[in-house]
């Protein structure tokens, strides 16, 4: 066999490049520090290989998460023990400032004191970390507390004029309105003013039952409809931050009143933040939550109990161990729900609760008053009456049926005049067209085509027509 000298040539240039490649790919790995270059070396090291290194980078994104966290809780931490000293140190003043013998001069120093405390506690709500609001919620951006100006703005007003919507303070007990856009009705049967408000949605607002400010006294009572004498340009205190100054004509009253508008919260420390908790991932099925929102630290009303209705039972305040049914004006039923969000303290959602009785719903009224077998309701800007009679009843059915009966004239006492009722069917307008005067004579309206009533279990259920 003969080799000739290209052959050997050749042999020798390809021994030489595969030693070359070999080398080159060695230095590749000295360099790199890694035994598999390329997926197709050796597929499955290369697989096993990879699979290690996202462990190990997860491994580093969850010390680098819980490193985050811990610093957040830390800073969290802090803030908060200086709230708990400062809340320790409002009520020795507190305690210092009910006794009766204290100088002018001293008054106005513990007074002073007490507004340094409180604007100390102003700056730890808004405390930050790394340039993030700690008690924000979600919306860590934008400070939690602020300090603003209430206001209504975009007013219009329906049904009559005079009368106008305003700001106040809001009452030592109540909540602020969150801003948003009301509606706020009012009307007069007998001398008496009735105001209701909802928000856009329909839902309807609780406010001050009297319109007065009574903290300092017996306290402020929450219902649906506030209740008061007229008076001419009367100022009428939702205690919500919201007034309403009643017209210096009352006869515009008895057609009703109605204004919707903006309204813009700023009158008490509102919080401008959210529920939110942001969690951080620590491991694969493992997160921590590192933030508390500052409603629930800061915010009074809130942490004794998030409702609308009062906060006191039994003449004192309502604390988490409060039953429900002791709650002044809770206003509930048995077969009601109420709704819980959150986590319980084992970090499990929490569902829904049912109000339940000890007592069976009864059907015989015959010793029932007449106080008790009334059912007052709101329908187009008038409050109605209807009263059941008084008997015992078979069942909810029955009953059903005489409610149905007495809603066919139902009593309203208000102005007599055609636009009053003009839109309910079964009226005729000419027959109060010679009757233009203002009398607070109860007329008997059919309602059976404006509302709908069902029964709802042990319930009866009132729906209006669309």
């Amino acid at each position: 066999m003969r080799v000739s000298f290209l052959q050997q040539a050749n042999r020798y240039q390809d021994n030489l490049q595969t030693s070359l490649t070999k080398y080159i790919n060695a230095q590749d790995k000295l360099i790199k520090q890694r035994e598999v270059l390329n997926p197709e070396d050796k597929p499955t090291n290369y697989t096993a290989a990879y699979s290690i290194q996202r462990t190990l980078d997860d491994m580093g994104q969850f010390m680098s998460n819980a490193d985050g966290a811990l610093g957040w809780l830390q800073a969290s931490e802090v803030n908060i023990d200086e709230a708990v000293d400062i809340t320790k140190k409002a009520r020795e003043f507190a305690v210092a400032g009910s006794v009766g013998h204290l100088t002018r001069e001293a008054a106005q120093a513990l007074g002073k004191d007490t507004l340094n405390l409180y604007n100390r506690m102003f700056e730890l709500g808004n405390a930050q970390h790394m340039g993030r609001f700690i008690f924000s919620g979600f919306d860590t951006d934008e400070a939690p507390f602020q300090d603003r100006v209430n206001s209504v703005s975009s007013i219009t007003q329906y049904f009559g004029r005079g009368g106008d919507v305003g700001t106040r303070a809001v009452f030592g007990d109540f909540s602020e309105l969150k801003s948003g856009e009301y509606t706020m009705e009012v009307s007069m049967q007998n001398g008496r003013c009735y105001m209701t408000m909802i928000d856009s949605y329909g839902k309807r607002i609780m406010v001050d039952s009297n319109g007065s400010d009574d903290t300092l006294k017996s306290g402020n009572d929450m219902v649906e409809a506030s209740v008061f004498e007229y008076e001419p340009g009367k100022v009428i205190n939702t205690g919500l931050g919201v007034t309403l100054t009643l017209p210096r004509d009352p006869a515009v009253l008895f057609s009703g009143l109605k204004y919707t508008f903006r309204y813009q919260a700023g009158a008490a420390d509102s919080y401008f933040g959210d529920n939110g908790v942001l969690y951080n991932k620590i491991g694969y099925n493992q997160h921590v939550a590192m933030n508390f929102p500052g409603n629930e630290l800061f915010m009074q009303n809130n942490k004794i109990l998030r409702s609308g209705q009062l906060t006191t039972a039994t003449g004192v305040n309502a604390t988490a161990s409060t039953r429900f049914s002791e709650l002044k004006n809770a206003n509930t039923n048995i077969g009601d729900s109420i709704s819980f969000r959150g986590l319980d303290h084992l970090g499990r959602p929490l569902g829904s609760a049912t109000v339940a009785g000890t007592r069976s719903v009864t059907y015989n009224m015959e010793a029932s008053t007449e106080e008790e077998r009334t059912l007052t309701f709101g329908y187009a800007g008038n409050f109605y009456q209807i009263v059941v009679p008084q008997q015992s009843y078979k069942d909810m059915d029955e009953l059903l049926i005489h409610v149905r009966r007495e809603l066919a004239r139902a009593k309203f006492a208000g102005a007599q005049t055609p636009m009053d009722y003009m839109g309910i069917e079964g009226l005729e307008a000419n027959h109060f067209a010679e009757n233009t005067t203002i009398s607070p004579t109860p007329f008997e309206v059919d309602l059976t085509k404006q509302i709908t009533v069902a029964r709802d279990g042990d319930r009866l259920s009132f729906t209006t027509a669309a």
